[in-house]
């Protein structure tokens, strides 16, 4: 209610959106009363209004998932150029206090600034360096009335827990007003996430987006600062929606400056595949064929992967695990015959060790792709792998060939 009052103040022009999450008995008539002060003041006025019995996870945070959502579709809509939120001082200090109990890192104390963007959305929070306190003061020297959200003194919700009782009993405790130090340190995590942000930029240009999940390459540059190491780490996992723990941060970063090979770290069920350098965030893999397939010419649908099989009269160098990594698609060129498609490194084809494995470690094929990419043989033996780039066999004085182009048509 400040911040409209203070918006018409200034003459900045501006439309009210209102989400009525149906929490309280009385939120129905509070949505009309500001529906009416809006219109009443020539201001349009955007309403939504939540089912809490539809939302699932934990409640709050759904709730502030539909706000943000249904704020991004009216800026869309509209061309708003931002959403100005009525943030302040305490909300401030009680988010660095939560998050702190939390564990959250430095950079991540606090998610609250007064300008920030999420998914493209601009936010402004204006009133952020301001205790309640003075709010109360310039309502009740306006004389504007305001709501009472009673759910902010009921004990079963986090925020007013910390409100109510462990805010309190702090500054009892500590005898002295814990808010204005809490959002300093709120404000120092916000500098501080900026400045790594900064840092972290020119690696940015690294990070590649595959068919078959993320990438990261810093085999060939790297952070060398823990702090700035683990901030980008953190960035690139959050691009999957991951939150990485301070055990598999250390793990992660340990491994990338070691330059390890072969490693995995297990995060949310998903495993983080770190190779020289480089990291892989793949949710999920096309599932391998369970017997050899025999190729024919034309098109095969194959547990995720597409085949396709033409015939060819010119030789082309073959690709190798970076092309299939990029653009979800390999090929090669072999001299007409009869192929199939098989598992890799399987026990029909080499019982015991693989030459293969030598050959792909030669070549720094990460170990993941290796039993996840179909071969290709004939008569029980392997012609070719879609990984190294290496030429098949029989490549010379090809008159009349096929090409096989291995394509991920969708991961299950």
């Amino acid at each position: 209610m400040a911040l409209f009052h203070w918006l018409r103040e200034n003459q900045v022009p501006f439309a009210v959106a209102h989400l009525d999450h149906r929490w309280r008995p009385e939120s129905s008539q509070e949505a009309l009363q500001l529906q009416e002060m809006t219109q009443k003041n020539g201001i349009p006025f955007h309403l939504k209004v939540l089912d809490p019995d539809q939302l699932k996870g934990n409640l709050e945070d759904a709730c502030r998932n539909e706000r943000l959502e249904f704020f991004r579709e009216l800026c869309e809509e509209h061309g708003y150029q931002s959403v100005l939120l009525g943030h302040h001082q305490n909300d401030l200090a009680e988010t660095v206090l939560k998050r702190l109990f939390e564990g959250a890192n430095l950079s991540n104390l606090s998610s609250m600034q007064q300008v920030s963007s999420r998914q493209n959305l601009i936010l402004w929070r204006p009133l952020l360096s301001i205790p309640k306190s003075e709010i109360l003061s310039y309502l009740e020297s306006k004389k504007i009335p305001y709501f009472q959200d009673s759910t902010n003194s009921d004990p079963k919700y986090l925020r007013s827990k910390m409100r109510q009782q462990i805010i309190p009993d702090l500054e009892q405790t500590f005898g002295k007003k814990i808010v204005n130090p809490l959002s300093q340190i709120g404000s120092d995590a916000s500098e501080l996430k900026t400045y790594l942000d900064e840092k972290i930029q020119p690696y940015l240009s690294q990070i590649q987006s595959s068919p078959f999940g993320f990438s990261l390459d810093l085999s060939q540059n790297i952070p060398t600062h823990p702090i700035e190491l683990k901030h980008l780490i953190r960035y690139f996992c959050s691009m999957n929606s991951l939150t990485p723990s301070r055990d598999a941060l250390e793990t992660i970063a340990h491994h990338l400056l070691s330059q390890s090979a072969n490693r995995q770290v297990s995060c949310q069920k998903i495993l983080i595949q770190i190779d020289r350098g480089r990291l892989f965030i793949i949710p999920d893999y096309p599932s391998l064929p369970e017997k050899p397939y025999p190729l024919s010419l034309g098109s095969h649908q194959l547990n995720g992967w597409q085949i396709t099989v033409n015939k060819v009269n010119t030789w082309g160098n073959p690709t190798d695990w970076k092309d299939l990594w990029g653009n979800g698609r390999a090929e090669v060129i072999l001299p007409s015959g009869e192929y199939e498609l098989s598992f890799p490194i399987s026990n029909h084809l080499y019982p015991g060790k693989s030459p293969l494995r030598d050959w792909w470690a030669k070549h720094k094929v990460p170990a993941f792709f290796r039993s996840s990419v179909p071969l290709l043989y004939r008569e029980k033996r392997v012609v070719h792998e879609f990984l190294s780039g290496r030429e098949p066999l029989s490549s010379q004085n090809l008159e009349e060939g096929i090409q096989v182009i291995l394509e991920i048509s969708h991961i299950s």
